[in-house]
């Protein structure tokens, strides 16, 4: 999920700055039009968001597991 956000964010940055496309057809046209670069940077900001919190609470419930199996009562 790290890595599709970073795609999306700094894709389209280098997108922008390089004019380089993300994909081309043999013919040379553009896969992706350029109406679409908005979505994809805000939807990787949305996404990289997403994904720290998946891993902030991942970390939770992995410290409440470790505590219960080590700590006896």
């Amino acid at each position: 999920m790290f890595t599709a956000s970073l795609t999306g964010v700094v894709g389209t940055i280098l997108r922008i700055v390089t004019h380089i496309p993300f994909g081309e057809l043999k013919n040379g046209h553009d896969t992706v039009s350029s109406w679409w670069l908005p979505l994809f940077f805000f939807g990787g900001l949305f996404l990289l968001a997403a994904t720290m919190h998946l891993a902030k609470w991942v970390g939770k419930v992995h410290g409440r597991y470790a505590k219960a199996m080590l700590v006896r009562k």
